[in-house]
């Protein structure tokens, strides 16, 4: 068993993250730059903020109460199999900074799309949050004491109607204890619980 808060844990059983941790106590704005950034001179992915982006639209978690949050977004190669293939994954994990055991965590996955498409993106996008919450139940750093938060974003794509699957919403929850949502912005309450 690995010891320490849950962000020692992920560090530990990831190391490559541990330059992509963010220790925030305000509002949390979360963008993806990947595809408007290509073809141009920056070469932004995921950005993690406690401000709130001018030149993109973005997925906030808005913290009144000032909770103590920690952030760590996920590069492209963060997570690879045993031959060394890069696994699918959402952008980042948000969590309360909290060492209790039974805090909130939450997976972010951000699809840039129009609304002619969304349907797909929001089939994949839950994919790849699923994918990543199994990640950290295998390696042991979750379990089903804490809340898990799997929200799906269409920033550009507002407001759009939560679409999802019941079946793979049922499942998530009995399973895992996680709750799949598609939401543009969610309100940190406290340490154990987000309203979406």
């Amino acid at each position: 068993i690995i010891m320490g808060t849950r962000i020692e844990k992920i560090i530990t059983k990831f190391p490559t993250l541990c330059d992509n941790t963010i220790h925030l106590c305000e509002n949390v704005y979360i963008a993806d730059y990947t595809e408007g950034d290509k073809g141009t001179e920056n070469n932004r992915n995921v950005v993690i903020s406690g401000e709130k982006p001018k030149d993109i639209d973005s997925f906030c978690m808005y913290n009144p109460n000032k909770i103590a949050i920690d952030a760590i977004k996920f590069e492209c190669d963060s997570f690879k199999d045993t031959d060394g293939k890069c696994l699918s994954q959402c952008e980042c994990i948000v969590l309360a900074d909290c060492n209790d055991g039974k805090e909130w965590v939450s997976f972010i996955e951000m699809k840039y799309c129009y609304p002619k498409n969304k349907r797909g993106n929001i089939i994949k996008a839950s994919k790849q949050l699923e994918k990543t919450l199994l990640l950290f139940v295998e390696s042991g750093i979750l379990d089903n004491t804490q809340n898990k938060y799997l929200f799906y974003s269409l920033p550009t794509v507002s407001p759009f109607a939560h679409f999802s699957d019941r079946t793979l919403i049922t499942r998530l929850k009995s399973q895992y204890n996680a709750i799949l949502r598609g939401v543009n912005d969610v309100k940190i309450v406290d340490r154990y619980k987000i309203d979406s």
